[in-house]
């Protein structure tokens, strides 16, 4: 397997300055940092159109690392449109936010779907490994871990790490690179 292009795809209010997903893709690599439309008021439809196109324009081999909503984002468009995530290779889902607890944010309640809604609920078609919180304000740890089994992804503790982004002292995260690392290298093994 070649080396993947890297797809990010950042929270909800799009990627912030001093946020280790914004570091990475300032890093060495291919990569690809999602502008999602109007970051502040999310349209599902709108943000799944860019993350498609993004894993599209890469041409080859993709692993997307997402955070927060864009967790969901990803979650939906491979349970809606299989085909548009078949290059990728691996995704990193870091602090996905439960979006039918009353913890969602309005804007993210329009990303649940399934019958418990709260978000995607069909196991990924490609290797994933999602990094919760157990003390994160958007999704309870336990709602974390339902949604890592659904998507058939372990699921990686980092103890009290609130939402894992910029105001949690996340500008470096080099346990989520070496989630990211582990999940690649058994990737490369199964192909």
């Amino acid at each position: 397997m070649s080396d993947p292009a890297f797809v990010a795809l950042p929270d909800l209010g799009g990627p912030e300055p001093a946020h280790w997903l914004t570091a990475w893709s300032e890093g060495p690599g291919d990569w690809r940092m999602v502008a999602p439309p109007d970051p502040g008021d999310p349209d599902p439809g709108e943000w799944r159109a860019a993350l498609s196109t993004a894993i599209s324009d890469a041409g080859g081999p993709v692993a997307v690392i997402a955070h927060g909503l864009g967790c969901l984002v990803l979650a939906g468009l491979a349970e809606g449109a299989p085909a548009a995530v078949a290059p990728v290779v691996g995704a990193l889902l870091a602090a996905p936010p439960d979006a039918a607890q009353g913890l969602a944010r309005p804007a993210v309640a329009r990303f649940g779907t399934g019958p418990e809604g709260g978000g995607p609920w069909g196991a990924l078609p490609f290797p994933a490994v999602v990094a919760a919180s157990q003390s994160d304000p958007w999704c309870d740890y336990a709602r974390a871990a339902a949604l890592a089994r659904a998507w058939d992804a372990p699921l990686a503790d980092m103890g009290a790490a609130g939402h894992l982004g910029a105001a949690d002292g996340y500008r470096e995260w080099p346990e989520g690179e070496a989630l990211m690392g582990d999940l690649l290298a058994a990737a490369r093994l199964v192909r």
